[in-house]
């Protein structure tokens, strides 16, 4: 059985093309998944590929919002916002 690869803080800032500070601080505050052996932080290259914690899901958002339009018939770029932002504040709502 393989072993998944694991990054560096380094590494990771250079493929999500962010600052070694701003990976640190993510992995500290969980917005990225990681793991510490004898103080030094390892990534999983799968957790480069997983959506932050706390944000909605993109393909649900897009279902509720064809669903809102679809049933209040409102087509407008303005009233299209407004239905996104009402279905992004249900969504953190739970």
């Amino acid at each position: 059985m393989m072993e998944e690869s694991l990054l560096t803080i380094k590494q990771t800032a250079e493929r999500l093309q962010l600052s070694s500070y701003t990976v640190r601080r993510q992995l500290r505050t969980g917005r990225l998944r990681g793991i510490k052996r004898g103080g030094v932080w390892r990534v999983p290259v799968s957790a480069l590929y997983e959506p932050a914690p706390g944000l909605p899901d993109l393909d649900e958002l897009l279902q509720e919002t064809g669903a809102a339009m679809r049933q209040s018939g409102i087509t407008t770029p303005s009233d299209i916002k407004r239905i996104i932002r009402e279905v992004r504040q249900e969504l953190r709502n739970g």
